[in-house]
């Protein structure tokens, strides 16, 4: 964050850890099967979506349960 805030650079950070993501990032794509589904905040994200069903999206993910 320090880094983002010196320079003014866009950062770009992939996660399958939505803890991660609620420290670090301003702003959240959620993507399934490869499109873009969702966009916005960490915040307003779990305000539209329980955190139980965003966090089954990432374990998805991180089991590999995701369509090729």
């Amino acid at each position: 964050n320090q880094y983002r805030k010196e320079t003014g650079a866009t950062i770009l950070f992939a996660s399958h850890d939505m803890r991660e993501v609620e420290l670090l990032c301003d702003e959240v794509l959620l993507m399934r099967k490869g499109r873009l589904v969702e966009r916005g905040s960490p915040k307003d994200l779990l305000a539209k979506y329980d955190h139980d069903t965003l966090e089954q999206v990432f374990l998805q993910v991180n089991r590999g349960e995701v369509e090729r």
